[in-house]
């Protein structure tokens, strides 16, 4: 897993401007996926520190929404991994 996972440098932006077009608040979603294991985790981009990207180290879990924790997917996404020569 990435310690943390980016969201592009004009996140904030791009977030304000959609929550005034749909009268909304903006929020994120994060899909770790480890073998055939994976987890979703959720929250709000403002409460976020740094809106450029979501940490993912051990300590940040505990202040998301965990939506699924460690389920089995049974798909093949090696294709997909960060696998570096």
């Amino acid at each position: 897993m990435n310690s943390r996972y980016n969201l592009g440098s004009n996140c904030s932006i791009k977030a304000k401007k959609a929550e005034l077009q749909f009268k909304a608040k903006a929020a994120w979603m994060a899909i770790s996926i480890c073998d055939n294991i994976y987890s979703i985790y959720f929250g709000m981009l403002n409460s976020l520190t740094v809106k450029t990207g979501i940490p993912m180290g051990e300590s940040h879990f505990t202040k998301y929404e965990c939506l699924v924790n460690e389920k089995s997917h049974g798909l093949d996404f090696s294709p997909y991994k960060n696998i570096y020569g």
